[in-house]
């Protein structure tokens, strides 16, 4: 059967002359801090000072504080985070009604000091100072992004959307090329098969990234590009990139395989495709990009797909194009096409410069990923009139203005056909970084790496799959601990006990902010009475304390800790467990008392009672609370004083605080009196 190459749909739109070409990061070399100005912490502040006090209103501070702000000549001072009265854990323990697991930010502050002040000798000194416990430089950090000298590149907003592509759409609209670049543009061993029309084999952007390949409508191993829309793909996926040359790909170095299986009108059919599958995939192709697809589901399709992918091969294809180029519907908005509707293969809606699903694309559950695919510049073979897309308001009727291509090699294009070859460019940049992933694994980069498009497209959730593609997020790794050490390493913890470590984290992104805290088997916070001190130098180091006072003030049913890292640069979150200790039952059982439970499988419906004995040791005060096995309150039985020691009894009644009979189950008796801290269980049976 015939499956017809998918229309080029275009929007339309002016874009401006190209930029200077050159290699570049966005910001220009920096210091590393600023030289105006330091950041400290000081040991105690009043609250109410939100805003910037110059040293003529220095009279409302503290005289500790106005006094080290004189003897430094500082010019300026600011809190950073605002003038609560209130200490963060206090304030927001209050607000949530739970006891609140954030750092103290009550005594951060800038200080602003004369132009040529010696920053160094001036926190040695700081640091001496008995008012505060932290001084440091105001750290500079910059977005870290890789331009290429292309000069066609400032035009290819898919890569790089700012308000300098005058392309009326939104900044940042894109898959964050840029950012990604810096840590990989990929390898010429990386082979990407691109089954369409054939690639112009002598472009001057694309000769060098070219291998073998085979034209399968002719029956030659010339298989050269007679429609245009071959060598277009194969420049959004791996044009050559730095070369200063035309456009750059998602991928600047790789290994383009053209394998003819359109003819010169953008037709072909299943036998001829499926030929060009399994050619790609017996010699060596890792990702194959299908941008075309038709309505028929072909078992002899299915085979090839199914063939590519147990051979561990990457497959990427267009989810469609609903509208001809003349705006009318030609298909169900939701297809399905073949071949992007098999689930191996990652199927790919467009979106335009706003980050909405383009008008012609389709929108279904099916689909697994959208990419940008409107008004696509890439390359084309100069033999080829450039078609710079379809008639204006044809399929995006908000843009009117004509997109004219730079030059005769090449073109502007729009369709999920221009979406594919972005989503195949960057399976080849993630196996570029890591060479030994498998395709289930490349695809799940591709599917995580996203960012998230709801707002632009609230009517359509659920039908572009897991967001639009965000290149950098595709190949960064997210910030992780690589190494810790505890002293003293037990197996085991108890009350009362301290262990210092050390520990080093790592990101792709920015160096990662950091949180410590210990939590139960159950995932809860272990926070009263228990706390994790650390500090962190040259951004990566990490070292600090452990303080383990008293587990049980938490929750009585606490038999293991872990102690948990949690680490967030601008773009990943992520928490790792990096030390677990079981609760030492030594702990459990102070000497001096005794406590027992009684009757404690009983029917309360039945008027049974479980009975708490406890053997005081002396005077004192006697609490005892109930559980569930989840920890969470049932009723405190007892919270009182005893005047001398000997014995006492308490009953239960099987109710709550509330007097209400609770479910049957394991109810945990937590109890605190002269002589005994200890967790005794009780069985309700109804």
């Amino acid at each position: 059967m015939k499956r017809l190459g998918l229309c080029l749909v275009l929007s339309l739109i002016a874009w401006p002359r190209p930029a200077g070409a050159s290699l570049r990061r966005a910001a220009a070399q920096s210091p590393r801090y600023a030289a105006d100005r330091v950041v400290v912490r000081f040991r105690e502040l009043p609250g109410g000072l939100s805003q910037r006090v110059a040293a003529a209103g220095f009279g409302i501070l503290p005289a500790a504080v106005r006094d080290l702000l004189s003897r430094y000549r500082v010019t300026a001072f600011k809190r950073v985070f605002g003038g609560s009265p209130e200490h963060a854990a206090s304030r927001f323990s209050r607000i949530l009604g739970r006891q609140a697991r954030v750092p103290d930010l009550h005594g951060w502050a800038v200080l602003e000091v004369p132009a040529g002040t010696d920053i160094q000798s001036l926190l040695s000194k700081l640091r001496q100072e008995d008012t505060l416990d932290y001084a440091g430089p105001d750290y500079k950090r910059s977005a870290f992004q890789l331009s290429p000298n292309d000069p066609f590149f400032p035009q290819q907003w898919h890569h790089h959307n700012t308000s300098l592509n005058d392309n009326g759409g939104t900044p940042g609209a894109d898959i964050s090329s840029t950012f990604a670049w810096p840590l990989v543009t990929g390898l010429q061993p990386v082979v990407i098969a691109i089954l369409d029309t054939g690639i112009s084999l002598t472009h001057p952007d694309l000769t060098a990234n070219l291998v073998a390949g085979f034209d399968f409508v002719n029956n030659t191993g010339t298989p050269d590009d007679d429609n245009g829309h071959g060598t277009h793909v194969a420049g959004i996926a791996a044009a050559r990139g730095n070369n200063a040359a035309d456009v750059a790909g998602v991928m600047w170095q790789a290994s383009l395989m053209p394998v003819k299986v359109l003819d010169a009108a953008g037709a072909g059919d299943d036998a001829t495709i499926a030929a060009g599958i399994e050619f790609a995939a017996t010699n060596g192709a890792q990702v194959i990009n299908m941008s075309f697809g038709g309505l028929a589901d072909d078992p002899l399709l299915q085979d090839a797909v199914n063939f590519a992918s147990g051979m561990g091969v990457i497959l990427v294809a267009a989810a469609g194009n609903f509208l001809d180029c003349a705006g009318d519907v030609l298909f169900p908005s939701d297809g399905p096409f073949f071949p992007a509707f098999y689930p191996n293969v990652i199927s790919v809606a467009a979106t335009d410069e706003k980050d909405q699903i383009a008008a012609y694309s389709v929108r279904a559950p099916w689909v697994k990923v959208a990419a940008p695919g409107n008004d696509i510049l890439s390359t084309w073979p100069t033999s080829i009139a450039a078609t710079n897309g379809c008639s204006p308001g044809s399929c995006e009727p908000s843009i009117s203005a004509v997109p004219i291509a730079p030059n005769a090699e090449t073109n502007f294009d729009c369709g999920t056909s221009m979406a594919s070859p972005v989503v195949a460019g960057a399976a080849g940049l993630v196996l570029s970084r890591f060479p030994g992933l498998s395709a289930q694994d490349v695809t799940t980069h591709i599917l995580s790496g996203v960012d998230n498009i709801n707002a632009q497209n609230p009517s359509l959730l659920g039908q572009f799959g897991s967001g639009r593609l965000n290149v950098r997020k595709a190949v960064a790794i997210k910030p992780a601990v690589t190494s810790f050490a505890i002293t003293p390493d037990s197996a085991t913890i108890q009350n009362n006990s301290s262990l210092s470590f050390t520990m080093t984290i790592s990101s792709d992104i920015a160096p990662p902010s950091v949180t410590m805290f210990l939590t139960d088997q159950a995932g809860r916070v272990l926070a009263i009475g228990n706390s994790v001190s650390f500090s962190i130098t040259n951004q990566i180091s990490v070292s600090g304390t452990v303080n383990i006072g008293n587990l049980s003030l938490n929750y009585p049913t606490a038999s293991l800790v872990e102690l948990q890292v949690g680490l967030a640069d601008t773009v990943f979150t992520s928490t790792a467990t990096v030390k677990t200790w079981t609760v030492a039952s030594s702990n459990a059982l102070p000497p001096g008392g005794s406590a027992s439970i009684y009757n404690g499988v009983f029917n309360p419906t039945q008027g049974a009672r479980a009975t708490v004995r406890l053997n005081l040791s002396g005077p004192g005060h006697v609490k005892i609370r109930i559980y569930t096995m989840r920890g969470t309150l049932v009723k405190t039985l007892v919270d009182q004083d005893a005047s001398a020691a000997g014995v006492q009894t308490f009953d239960w009644a099987g109710d709550n605080g509330a007097g209400t009979t609770v479910a049957s189950g394991i109810y945990l008796f937590r109890i605190e009196a002269p002589g005994i801290n200890v967790t005794q269980k009780a069985v309700v049976v109804k």
